[in-house]
């Protein structure tokens, strides 16, 4: 792991830094715009929930991709069974439907 005060040039030209040092010229602050605080803070938490969800089980595409077509079958119905019943929604449905090209 780098020491945070060896930048490579490429993260150097990426920020924005202002260096503070003290009477000797070491650098002992640093001043970023609050813009790139605030992607770091967000790149930070990224990283904590990748490390913290390194090990869960993963699903297989294939089962999460029938899952969500399950869904999707079950939702098709539910509209359906109300499009049935429901003439402001019929018309709703139509209405929308007047330029879709099948």
């Amino acid at each position: 792991m780098r020491s945070p005060s060896t930048l490579t040039k490429d993260q150097e030209k990426k920020l924005s830094l202002q260096y503070i040092t003290n009477q000797k010229g070491e650098k002992i602050a640093v001043i970023l715009p609050i813009e790139e605080f605030e992607e770091l803070l967000m790149d930070i938490e990224d990283l904590k929930d990748i490390y913290e969800r390194q090990n869960e089980d993963l699903t297989e595409h294939e089962y999460f991709l029938g899952e969500l077509k399950d869904d999707l079958e079950i939702s098709a119905q539910l509209y359906a069974e109300i499009y049935a019943e429901d003439e402001d929604l019929q018309e709703l449905t139509e209405g929308s439907c007047i330029d879709f090209k099948e």
